[in-house]
């Protein structure tokens, strides 16, 4: 039998508590001022930045050196090093990043901690010799400006019926790299998912979801499905629910017969569902992730198989939209795709929580999957691949949690933060 909706709200100031302060957590003293002790184990991530990130995008004047980016770290369970949030410019010298991870996880009241990104990564990588869905011998790496956070405080969630039901707080962290071709051919990326409700619901998530089908993804103009290569990682990327929406080449041609028709946006659609124990486990949830303001669009007649917005304004000869923005800023030429003044950064987000369902029955709160969250042990089993640990727990209604959530957004890269692509 259901919670009745009117006790739920009624019960709900008394529990409130539990969603604003009960996982807050301090962040580590050595972050953002100490290197990592010379004997620590390194993850790829971390790596990632320090030898490949500045290798590939040396920084510009007044730009923060590796050393100084090599300070933002933390510990992930596993014992490794990882890169975690930072704000955009350094506090302590006043540096700028040139990229940015969203909003600030310490303003989150489910804030334990700064995430280790990359984390479920390392475990793909670490079992990928595993004969397991979706290993054998592949494992998928990412970028590190990619990572992005999005939160919400004590907001209102609604039953499937549209009823207030009761009050949550929500983070989010995706990787969402919206300036280079891996994603137009990629479907694995790295997802954190934590909520906690004044009802009891609970979720602490961590995988590599798969939007939609490896080496296709959708036109955002016109809904057509793309094929765009075979050499995604890992060759037998694992698909789920879901798909990638990136401007192609319909995008284009409608811009071009009318220009006030501008939809160089992103949306990445979520979809995932498992169970276990007969069923008496459940989750499935279906958030969408927005960015506005990407610093490319696919090509399939391009070299790197990308455009950039910033050279088909100036290339198309289009006034309207950004490319005004960009004309009046450089009104005899083009500008570069990284140029800190250009409107098309990345950093412009929005994030649509949609729907959650948790349903667990099984007596214990504490489950562990494979990294895709698809297979599923009340214990970790190594040889299966089953590493990553999940937390899930329904809340006051007996047949399970089922609530929809708010919209969150962001613009990160306002004046004075010094963010530009790539981010």
């Amino acid at each position: 039998m259901k919670l009745p909706i009117a006790l739920a709200l009624g019960t709900m100031a008394l529990a409130l508590s539990a969603c604003t302060s009960g996982l807050r957590g301090n962040t580590p003293a050595y972050w953002g001022k100490e290197l990592p002790p010379a004997n620590a184990p390194l993850s790829r991530a971390y790596k990632e930045v320090i030898d490949k990130h500045y290798a590939t995008f040396p920084p510009k004047e007044g730009e923060c050196a590796k050393e100084i980016h090599a300070r933002y770290w933390v510990y992930g369970p596993d014992g490794k090093v990882y890169p975690t949030w930072h704000p955009p410019v350094d506090p302590q010298t006043g540096c700028k990043f040139g990229h940015e991870h969203g909003h600030d996880p310490r303003e989150s009241a489910l804030y334990n901690g700064m995430p280790p990104f990359g984390y479920v990564n390392e475990k793909h990588f670490e079992y990928k010799d595993v004969n397991a869905e979706g290993y054998q011998g592949n494992f998928r790496d990412e970028d590190h400006v990619g990572h992005k956070i999005e939160l919400q405080n004590n907001f209102t969630v609604y039953s499937d019926a549209g009823f207030a039901y009761t009050r949550c707080s929500v983070m989010m962290k995706l990787h969402q790299g919206t300036h280079s071709p891996d994603a137009t051919k990629n479907n694995l990326h790295e997802f954190f998912y934590d909520i906690q409700c004044a009802d009891g619901t609970e979720l602490h998530w961590k995988s590599l979801h798969g939007f939609g089908q490896p080496g296709t993804m959708k036109d955002q103009c016109g809904d057509h499905t793309l094929v765009t290569g075979t050499d995604f990682v890992p060759p037998n990327s694992p698909a789920d629910g879901g798909d990638r929406r990136i401007p192609g080449p319909n995008c284009v041609s409608d811009f071009r017969k009318d220009p006030k028709f501008w939809r160089f946006s992103e949306q990445w659609v979520l979809n995932h569902g498992a169970w276990a124990d007969q069923g008496r486990l459940q989750v499935g949830f279906g958030p969408y992730f927005v960015v506005h303001d990407p610093s490319r669009y696919y090509d399939p007649s391009a070299t790197t198989k990308i455009g950039r917005p910033v050279d088909f304004c100036f290339d198309g000869g289009i006034t309207a939209g950004d490319c005004a923005k960009l004309r009046e800023l450089e009104p005899s030429g083009k500008i570069a795709y990284d140029d800190p003044r250009s409107p098309f950064r990345g950093a412009d987000r929005t994030v649509h929580m949609n729907g959650l369902r948790i349903k667990n029955v099984t007596g214990s709160t504490t489950w562990y999957s494979d990294v895709f969250g698809k297979t599923w042990s009340k214990t970790k089993d190594p040889a299966q691949g089953i590493v990553v640990e999940q937390f899930l727990r329904q809340g006051a209604q007996s047949d399970g949690t089922d609530i929809r959530g708010p919209t969150m957004e962001g613009d990160y890269g306002h004046e004075g933060t010094g963010v530009h692509a790539p981010n």
